[in-house]
């Protein structure tokens, strides 16, 4: 007894439609994993400024991954406990408790790896914890003093007024 859909008891036909959802969940996250060949093809071909730029991006990226790579260790547990529960509602309890957890240690774990990788998180964490103080020291410059771009254009100008000379 129960509601029925097309002939077919709503929660046979639910059930299907969950576990088929999880394992097309569970395949999207595979797919992002092995794309990364058409991304060393892309990288590969582009100009010296995008691979600067690109440079920058992977610094991030080491950052990130070690957080992406326990996100899906949660997911991928999540997703295979919740296709368990489907099947067998005698430890549900538990394998909802275990859900449960997993998704509180993914809120906790993935802050917590991005504060502990990122350089300049890290030090405005210890800032705003006062475990650290800035201390800016300005050295007076004496006003005959050249910069660096002084020093450039003169010798720049020199080696025109050479080769103007000539």
């Amino acid at each position: 007894s129960g509601p029925m859909l097309f002939g077919k008891k709503l929660y046979t036909t639910s059930e299907r439609w969950q576990r088929n959802s999880l394992l097309l969940l569970a395949a999207f996250d595979v797919l992002s994993l092995i794309s990364t060949k058409r991304y060393h093809k892309l990288f590969f071909k582009s100009t010296l400024a995008t691979r600067y730029q690109v440079k920058e991006v992977i610094g991030l990226t080491r950052i990130l991954i070690p957080i992406c790579v326990s996100s899906l260790f949660f997911k991928f547990t999540v997703i295979i406990l919740a296709y368990i529960a489907f099947g067998d509602i005698q430890i549900l309890d538990l394998l909802f408790t275990i859900i449960r957890f997993c998704c509180t240690a993914t809120a906790i774990v993935e802050p917590m790896l991005l504060l502990s990788r990122h350089r300049l998180l890290q030090k405005q964490l210890r800032l705003l914890f006062g475990m650290l103080q800035l201390c800016y020291v300005l050295e007076p410059q004496p006003p005959n003093s050249k910069t660096i771009a002084d020093v450039y254009f003169d010798a720049f100008n020199k080696e025109l007024n050479k080769t103007r000379s000539r």
